[in-house]
């Protein structure tokens, strides 16, 4: 039922029966209901304006009443009013009517069916009426707290009759507008303070520039914390364009009205980017635009807010430098190189014939600056190094710290392999002068790989690896130099990875084998001991011999477990032995001791637990030590070796000639015997001066109180030479090839005494 046939119904039931009805008659419908259901404006109140709600309500008054208008006064000097169509003739409206004044002064209903007739308002100055008026009812507004906000009235150029019915459908609208109006200042008055509270708010930030832009990008607010970032005060930049912000360029690319577009079109704007202070400075910005549109979605202007964000990005720029360059020299490190070097291989995989190199560096020997001189040292070492590789090369990002003392350089776009090998060249020519660090003169060498893409199908891991292996071949090969990767290398990488593996097994299987070679006397041709070799029985390859093996074991650390799985077993068999041939306890063993073992700090306690564990007197163990290590650590081998001499341990200088020992240092030490070299004994007859060698080595070490055993004895020739040199021992193919444990026992029983 639509709100004018119910009223049209209302009214007419009220003229019919208004001489019956009493005060406890309710009609079908209250005029609550009929307005609340009916009306299109309170159905809607959430989508509609306060001036749309009162003039439905003033619509719907002068339709209850059936008058020509009806009119809603405030007061606060605006009215809003609806006048029915076709019933405006002869009246006049004026605001300063009899319903205001007296709905102001006396706050209660006013109904004049006929004001030509009616004299209740004679006494009220401020109560007259337009001659045209002839009826009015008048309904104060009252809030709760009892002030008058306006009136509700109606109107008409002829008498009519007010009816109860009436009079309640007119209350109640009366109250509906009191209700919009209080609701509509109460949201007015938070909308106020909220607009206060945020201006306050917006003023007193600091840290970030908030402003306003007309919908052309003209200032038109400025806070203070726009004037401390972007440094301008509001009397200098506001009627100015934002563009002043931007750099030159981007104002040339037109930036400025094209984000302010986007802002428009997409709802907002955020970027991070360069902006110009008043002085010119620039700094990082986090800008964030917002459109402002008013109710009919009509562009305004905008508002701005800006970050100085330059601390944030010159931090995260210091994260990314310092994840893709080292700390101590600055270059580029690992990670970047690799990516560089990824680039190229994509290079060359479009433009066949692109050619490149990568160049590994190895510094020969700087464990030893850091030893010696301190790790202080040895960093300042590393960032000359990478100040005169920067000399070499015109792009410092060709060039990277790999790691350690490893550095890598990327040639690009070279025209042939002659071009990195001069590289090379010249990299080991500069790097031949002296540093000088710390008033200490200090030499060093480099061995550099060098590999090239020949194969479009290389992969950055696979160059690396290649110009390492380069590296290390230009190191076996007396360092300080440079190799060119072939694919020989690579093999022979593989081969000796698949012998590392090997070997690692075999030492925690059973194919490590002892063999003996026995030490005779050269005056009396008995058995004066036996020299225990290690040799591998590979289940493949069968016999693996000490050259092949002993190195790789050095260099990967094997060597240390090894050495002490053969003291433990040269130990065992010899205390077996004298027991089982008690005529031959005078029988010593001579066990070979790395560098790498004789430096553990744990030797000696490691010596004593085998001595133990087997029940060899200590007297009958004889170690022998390399010439090299105790030229290169003659102070610690000194120590050393004389602990083990108060063992009773018996000590040997192994392959003596071949390390160029200097006699000064040889006397320092506390040797029992000195083995000359089978380089020497071999050539004996041969080459006099060979011979002349010989016997000095002989009577040097007779003379220190050193017994000396001639290794590698081949002729009867070699014998007698030994014989009248007086050398005590011997060992060599002459007496007998390294045998195994059974053969060796068959030599015992069969030696005389």
């Amino acid at each position: 039922m639509q709100y004018k046939d119910a009223i049209a119904e209302k009214t007419l039931e009220c003229d019919n029966n208004q001489s019956s009805k009493t005060a406890s008659d309710r009609p079908l419908l209250s005029w609550e209901e009929i307005f609340i259901y009916n009306n299109p404006a309170k159905q809607n109140l959430g989508k509609m304006t306060s001036q749309e709600e009162l003039d439905n309500i003033t619509r719907l008054a002068a339709y209850i009443c059936q008058s020509a208008i009806a009119l809603i006064y405030l007061t606060d000097g605006t009215q809003q009013w609806f006048a029915s169509e076709g019933s405006l003739e002869g009246l006049q409206i004026s605001t300063d009517s009899a319903c205001y004044a007296y709905a102001v002064l006396h706050k209660d209903l006013l109904i004049i069916e006929d004001t030509w007739q009616d004299t209740k308002l004679s006494t009220t100055p401020l109560a007259t009426f337009s001659h045209s008026v002839r009826f009015y009812v008048g309904i104060p507004l009252i809030n709760c707290k009892g002030d008058s906000l306006g009136c509700l009235c109606v109107m008409d150029v002829k008498p009519r009759q007010f009816t109860n019915l009436q009079k309640e459908g007119l209350q109640i609208l009366a109250n509906h507008v009191t209700n919009q109006l209080e609701s509509h200042h109460r949201t007015s008055q938070v909308l106020r303070e909220s607009e206060t509270s945020f201006q306050l708010l917006v003023q007193s930030v600091k840290d970030y520039a908030i402003f306003m832009l007309d919908r052309n990008g003209y200032v038109i607010t400025w806070n203070e914390g726009a004037e401390k970032i972007k440094g301008y005060k509001p009397e200098e930049i506001i009627g100015q364009h934002f563009s002043r912000f931007y750099p030159q360029e981007d104002i040339l690319r037109g930036k400025p009205n094209r984000v302010l577009k986007m802002a428009a079109t997409e709802g907002g704007f955020e970027d991070e980017a360069w902006r110009v202070r008043k002085d010119g400075s620039r700094f990082w910005a986090n800008v964030v635009i917002t459109p402002l549109r008013d109710e009919s979605g009509k562009l305004k202007g905008f508002a701005k807010v800006t970050r100085d964000i330059t601390e944030r990005k010159r931090a995260e720029e210091q994260l990314i430098h310092n994840a893709f360059h080292d700390a101590l020299t600055g270059l580029p490190n690992r990670a970047l190189f690799i990516e560089r070097l990824a680039h190229q291989v994509r290079q060359a995989k479009r433009h066949p014939g692109y050619l490149f190199a990568v160049l590994f560096l190895d510094i020969d020997r700087f464990k030893t600056i850091n030893e010696s001189l301190g790790h202080a040292v040895g960093d300042s070492v590393l960032k000359a190094i990478a100040q005169r590789l920067e000399t070499i090369f015109k792009s410092t990002d060709a060039i990277a710290r790999f790691g350690g003392d490893a550095f890598t350089i990327l040639l690009e776009d070279i025209a042939s392999i002659s071009e990195a090998t001069h590289f090379a060249h010249q990299i080991n020519q500069e790097l031949a002068f002296p540093f000088y660090i710390q008033d200490k003169e200090i030499f060093i060498n480099v061995s550099i790989g060098i590999a090239l893409n020949f194969n479009t199908l290389t992969q950055p891991d696979d160059l690396l690896r290649d110009a390492e292996i380069a590296m290390f071949r230009a190191k076996t090969e007396g360092r300080a130099r440079y190799q060119v990767f072939d694919a020989s290398m690579h093999d022979r990488a593989v081969r000796r990875l698949q012998l590392e593996n090997d070997l690692r097994r075999a030492i925690s299987g059973d194919e490590l084998k002892l063999f003996y070679q026995p030490i005779l006397s050269l005056t009396t041709g008995n058995i004066a001991g036996f020299e225990a070799l290690l040799r591998w029985q590979h289940p493949q390859k069968g016999w693996v011999y000490p050259g092949e093996f002993i190195p790789l074991a050095e260099e990967t650390g094997l060597i240390l477990p090894m050495d002490l799985w053969v003291l433990r077993e040269s130990c065992r068999q010899l205390k077996q032995w004298q027991i089982q041939y008690p005529n031959h306890r005078h029988l010593t063993i001579n066990v070979n001791l790395s560098g790498q073992q004789f430096s553990q700090p744990n030797l000696l306690e490691k010596i004593d637990l085998i001595l133990a564990e087997t029940g060899l007197d200590a007297q009958y163990l004889k170690l022998e030590i390399t010439e090299a290590f105790l030229i290169n650590k003659p102070e610690a081998a000194s120590a050393t070796l004389k602990l083990l001499k108060k063992r009773q341990i018996k000590l040997a200088i192994d392959d003596f000639g071949t390390g160029y020992c200097g006699l000064n240092y040889l006397h320092r030490f506390p040797l029992d015997t000195l083995k000359i070299d089978r380089s020497f004994v071999s050539k004996l007859g041969v080459e006099r001066e060979v011979s002349i060698i010989v016997e000095a080595i002989v009577s040097l070490a007779h003379n220190l109180g050193m017994e000396v055993v001639a290794e590698g004895i081949e002729t009867r020739e070699q014998q007698a030479q030994l014989q009248a040199m007086q050398c005590e021992c011997g060992q060599g193919y002459l007496f007998s090839k390294p045998v195994d444990r059974e053969a060796a026992q068959l030599l015992i029983a069969s030696s005389s005494l």
